[in-house]
């Protein structure tokens, strides 16, 4: 784990000497993962790991529109760029067929929606096509999303209640992390109706509303095509897509854990969140 030199898109209030690169390694035995990350609830970059993935290879946003021309899913719409929601009210999706999606991305340099569904509500046909990843293949509760962006497309400083294996299947993304114990730094809101994701702006720092926010210091990671990032639950993060780029999320917990993310969707449910 070292400093890194190259300029950084997201979040760049924070001192880049102060920044930490998340470290880049090749996919361990399962139980040196655990022993060494999973326990440790550290980021890691698993070099190449979804490259094994057979089934993703033809995998490309144009192959997806394609076989998926007709199915309407739905769309975070942007602003400006960023993933568009409001802390009372949460996300407002809206709906569009996959193909049509895509031709808007290929047409227009600045995109209006993202694409992030999950896969057995959504895409249920890719599911075998990535199976479950080794390090999850246990786990008492999965889940699993799939993503299409387009260049700039970003989500807030966000944090998710499981592990995650985000993986790049084409493209690249370039990553914000945050460990739990800077979530007060993060504001934090567990009683809005988006409590998993935080009020400060991933690209310019209100200084005046959220002061504690310039003390936060991330970790930084770089995913390119086949790579899959470790997200331990609890840890804070925003994403930037750089070009076009396919991606998969692998979600799990274990033992009392588990009941987390099964409570979190029943509430995304009563409060009509659902994704």
């Amino acid at each position: 784990m070292t400093s890194q030199p190259m300029p950084w898109r997201l979040c760049p209030w924070s001192s880049e000497g102060e920044s930490l690169l998340a470290p880049v390694v090749d996919p361990p035995p399962v139980a040196e993962f655990r022993a060494r990350y999973l326990r440790r609830a550290r980021p890691v970059v698993l070099r190449g790991l979804a490259t094994r993935w057979m089934g993703t290879r033809a995998w490309t946003a144009e192959g997806l529109g394609a076989r998926f021309r007709d199915r309407e899913v739905p769309l975070i719409p942007l602003v400006d760029g960023l993933c568009g929601y409001e802390h009372d009210s949460g996300v407002a999706y809206e709906r569009r067929a996959v193909g049509k999606y895509v031709d808007s991305l290929l047409s227009s340099p600045r995109p209006e929606w993202f694409l992030t569904v999950r896969v057995q509500a959504h895409l249920p046909e890719l599911a075998a096509e990535v199976g479950v990843p080794e390090y999850c293949a246990d786990a008492r509760w999965r889940d699993a999303r799939v993503s299409i962006g387009a260049e700039g497309t970003t989500t807030p400083i966000h944090v998710e209640l499981a592990h995650n294996l985000l993986a790049v299947i084409r493209g690249e993304k370039e990553l914000a992390l945050f460990p739990p114990w800077q979530s007060r730094r993060l504001y934090f809101r567990p009683l809005s109706a988006a409590p998993h994701i935080s009020p400060v702006d991933p690209y310019v720092l209100d200084r005046g509303r959220f002061p504690r926010a310039a003390g936060a210091t991330p970790w930084r990671a770089l995913l390119r095509s086949g790579d899959v990032l470790f997200l331990p639950r609890g840890w804070w993060h925003a994403v930037r897509t750089n070009g076009m780029t396919v991606a998969h999320s692998s979600w799990w917990a274990d033992g009392v854990a588990s009941l987390v993310p099964r409570a979190a969707g029943l509430y995304k449910r009563f409060r009509d969140l659902r994704t």
